[in-house]
């Protein structure tokens, strides 16, 4: 993992990107957006943002967003089990 991630506690994605990009406006008012990318390091999950400054220098910011892609794939866990208990029920029927 980058030396320069930002950790995220969030477990909200919508909550989790909205943390990323008033961090990014409030460190590099007037930057210019290139690319943004989910990548994974190390067993971890990063948002990496590519960016242009209002200078003109480009920058990758990561964000460490772990603990929220971790609690999303639980969730969707939890909602194909109870899916799948759903289905056994009907066919029992």
């Amino acid at each position: 993992m980058p030396a320069t991630a930002i950790t995220l506690q969030e477990t909200n994605v919508s909550v989790a990107t909205q943390t990323e990009h008033k961090w990014l406006n409030n460190k590099y008012p007037g930057y210019t957006l290139k690319s943004k990318a989910m990548v994974t390091d190390s067993g971890k999950y990063l948002d990496r943002f590519s960016i242009l400054t209002k200078d003109g220098q480009q920058q990758n910011i990561y964000f460490d967003i772990t603990q929220c892609y971790a609690c999303s794939v639980s969730h969707l866990k939890d909602m194909f089990n109870k899916q799948q208990e759903s289905d056994k029920t009907s066919q029992a029927e």
